[in-house]
């Protein structure tokens, strides 16, 4: 009874809100053309859906919650490590708007 409130709150953001912008996003890199920032985008909010569904629907069961908190942590880590590569990667390289140098 603890997650109840917080279950019905991410079943209502992945079936509500990030599942249909999940599909309308693959719907339209489909028709549309594929672009890579497209792609990520879908993955990303595609990701947090599953997350947020599987909690919603599963998020009483302890097994579960402690396979949701690892498959976040993984993810962090990933992100994490991925960010600091792009970040840190050559000074001048196209690819590193974000310092504001290019």
């Amino acid at each position: 009874m603890r997650y109840t409130i917080f279950r019905i709150i991410a079943g209502l953001v992945s079936f509500g809100f990030l599942t249909p912008f999940a599909l309308k996003t693959f719907i339209h890199q489909v028709l549309h053309g594929c672009d890579l920032i497209g792609i990520s985008l879908g993955l990303v909010v595609a990701t947090f859906a599953i997350l947020c569904g599987w909690f919603a629907i599963r998020g009483h069961v302890r097994e579960s919650r402690d396979r949701m908190g690892f498959a976040f942590a993984c993810g962090m880590a990933v992100f994490v490590i991925g960010f600091a590569v792009g970040f840190l990667d050559r000074p001048f390289s196209f690819r590193m708007p974000i310092r504001g140098r290019y």
